[in-house]
């Protein structure tokens, strides 16, 4: 009996669980870093990406060095062509076809604003795929046809020059042909490709100056 009169034991009776959970503890501290710095982060949209962003504390968030997003489009690209023949000066939300996320333009525009802004990234990997690509055709059009293009894809990859992160090896693989995209930009263009596999090394990407 304690001095409340009432029953209490001599012994211990959270099976000494505090030190477990201090061990714990220890641990996490020392481990957590590690977690955000040697894994690959993964992520099937840019929505998602700006999502885990918003959700994750600031200083976990800094500390990631490797970065994959894949996004797959429901339309072809030969149809943001027909957009782009229509208004060569048109804002680049006319490369999307849906009004929101994640194939809007607020969130191709965030997800760029909030990667430039990543200081330990060290590799960057994109891949973007248009569902029945059909751009081939409008390859073999006119010399204007295929400057239209270029506008096009200037205009799409525009946020993505942005990212100057020191040293990074950045790659955007994309499953349509061309070279229409001539400007000076951090990241090295990879196209026909298919797939979203996480490439191996990072001697597949371009190193950003």
């Amino acid at each position: 009996m304690n001095d409340a009169g009432m029953w209490e034991s001599s012994e211990r009776t959270d099976g000494d669980v505090m030190n477990l959970l201090r061990t714990c503890r220890d641990i996490y501290s020392e481990c957590i870093d590690h977690v955000y710095m040697q894994n690959t982060f993964s992520f099937s949209d840019f929505f998602t990406f700006s999502v885990f962003h918003n959700v994750t504390l600031p200083n976990r968030f800094d500390r990631i060095q490797h970065l994959h997003i894949a996004q797959t489009y429901k339309w072809d690209f030969d149809h943001a062509f027909q957009l782009g023949r229509q208004c060569t000066t048109c804002p680049v939300e006319h490369m999307f076809e849906y009004s929101w996320a994640p194939r809007d333009e607020y969130t191709w525009q965030t997800t760029w604003d909030i990667i430039a802004r990543m200081p330990s990234l060290k590799t960057l990997d994109v891949l973007l795929h248009w569902e029945d690509s059909h751009l081939h055709h409008s390859m073999q059009g006119t010399l204007s046809e295929q400057d239209e293009l270029n506008l096009l894809e200037q205009r799409f990859f525009a946020p993505m020059a942005n990212v100057r992160t020191a040293g990074l090896l950045f790659e955007v693989r994309v499953n349509w042909p061309g070279e229409f995209y001539s400007a000076p930009s951090p990241f090295k263009v990879v196209r026909n490709t298919t797939g979203f596999d996480i490439p191996d090394e990072g001697s597949r990407f371009v190193r950003a100056s």
